[in-house]
């Protein structure tokens, strides 16, 4: 049979193509009769409650060489994620890899320079006898100080005439609750976000930034790269938290 691409989801998606090499199917996990050489759970697996029982169907839907990539927020460089109340669970490399050696696959973390925030994984079904179960995981612990630290830097800034943020992700609500009424808007280059709201502020393109205007980046060093993006490009000072 020639190669296919499937798509699943718990509910129907109109979007996803239907003519060959495609299908959907939507529903339950377990109403999938096929076997894969390559499962990918991209920003899906913290919504799934039930860990054990979807592996126990990943392993029927995988051939034996098969392999799962697993994209998942990294809460210890994305600590906002924490504030997600709609997520089952939140991840680490460690969290991650210890689950997937118990679940008897072996995390072979990959490089995710494109996404720094995120964890990327390709596992397979060899375990990891090198995996250490009981190493301490402090990283709870740490990004909670991490949101302390972050909260006070907002409310340090001085007032200039117009403060922004950018983005509309949870790191920019965050932020823009320590702000409160000291946001005047968001920032976001993405045509389709410009000239909605979010959380009652405008959403503006950085084209519209002012000289005097300062914007926050609430995503520690690993918005470094976007700050100096965007001071290049665009008018406005921006600084990172």
């Amino acid at each position: 049979m020639a190669d296919q691409l499937w798509g699943f989801d718990v509910g129907e998606r109109p979007q996803f193509p239907r003519h060959q090499p495609f299908r959907f199917v939507s529903g339950q996990l377990a109403s999938v009769d096929y076997r894969f050489d390559l499962i990918i759970l991209s920003h899906s697996i913290q919504y799934i409650r039930d860990i054990h029982s979807l592996f126990r169907e990943l392993v029927k839907l995988l051939k034996p060489e098969g392999l799962v990539f697993i994209q998942v927020p990294d809460f210890s460089v994305k600590p906002a994620s924490l504030l997600l109340g709609d997520q089952y669970y939140y991840y680490t490399p460690r969290i991650l890899g210890r689950i997937l050696h118990k679940m008897g696959f072996q995390a072979n973390f990959m490089d995710n320079r494109y996404c720094p925030r995120d964890i990327m994984v390709l596992a397979s079904r060899e375990n990891d006898e090198n995996c250490r179960a009981d190493d301490e995981d402090h990283s709870l612990g740490t990004c909670l100080y991490r949101l302390d630290e972050m909260a006070a830097q907002l409310l340090r800034f001085a007032a200039p005439e117009s403060i922004g943020i950018l983005g509309t992700t949870i790191d920019a609500a965050f932020a823009n609750q320590c702000l409160s009424c000291r946001t005047s808007f968001f920032v976001d280059e993405n045509p389709r976000k410009v000239g909605a709201d979010f959380q009652g502020k405008p959403v503006v393109h950085p084209l519209s930034i002012k000289e005097n205007d300062l914007v926050v980046i609430p995503m520690g060093r690993a918005g470094e790269t976007i700050r100096d993006r965007l001071a290049e490009k665009y008018s406005g000072a921006f600084v990172c938290i």
